[in-house]
């Protein structure tokens, strides 16, 4: 697909996207992560990589945006809510997150933003664990997750059949941090300016690493 990708949210089964970073770990100090989506789901994980006190976590909290960065010292928390309704409203919504070591800015709808900063002086973010997009076999446990729930308890996938997840953000995110973050900015003592990155017609051949469960 060019224009999204669904996630169904029916059944016993909740498909959801996983890469295993395993072979190219995550190493950066400034991120930058873009997403459309549209929802009736109350709650759910829209993307989470890292594991411990090194990690990502973006969430859908009650009709709320939920956003956690930690990179091993101290997490940042914000809770971005509309001023009228829920988020789940099966309308279009954008975020975009972006971070400049410690500095962490997260905007919905070019709208609502929230700035604020991760704990103590590392700039860091690290990751050679899975990257979730639209769920996780765990969700609940996910370091950062706003679930604090009954180990039996489903968190709903929050995009359900029907709907859909632009891929583009993932297709920005993933090559960003995969392919330019661990060949230079580790390397830079500066980080360098993001790259664009336009999205194939065959998600495949862009990530055949790729695994749907």
């Amino acid at each position: 697909w060019t224009n999204g990708t669904m996630f169904s949210g029916i059944g016993v089964f909740h498909p959801f996207f996983c890469y295993d970073l395993s072979m190219t770990p995550i190493q950066s100090s400034t991120d930058e992560i873009t997403l459309s989506f549209r929802t009736l789901q109350r709650n759910g994980l829209m993307l989470h990589t890292g594991k411990s006190a090194d990690y990502v976590n973006l969430s859908l909290k009650s009709g709320a945006v939920w956003l956690v960065i930690n990179l091993g010292s101290g997490a940042f928390e914000a809770l971005v809510e509309p001023v009228n309704g829920k988020f789940n409203d099966n309308a279009w919504h954008d975020v975009k997150v972006t971070r400049n070591l410690r500095q962490v800015t997260i905007s919905v709808d070019g709208i609502l933003t929230t700035t604020g900063y991760t704990q103590e002086d590392y700039t860091m973010l690290g990751s050679d664990d899975f990257f979730y997009i639209g769920g996780s076999p765990n969700t609940a446990d996910l370091p950062g997750s706003p679930y604090k729930i009954c180990r039996n308890t489903v968190i709903p996938n929050p995009f359900p059949q029907s709907q859909r997840v632009c891929i583009y953000w993932f297709c920005i995110l993933s090559l960003f941090l995969i392919v330019i973050l661990n060949t230079c900015l580790c390397k830079q003592e500066f980080p360098l300016k993001p790259t664009e990155v336009s999205v194939p017609q065959n998600i495949n051949a862009l990530l055949p690493a790729l695994n749907y469960n």
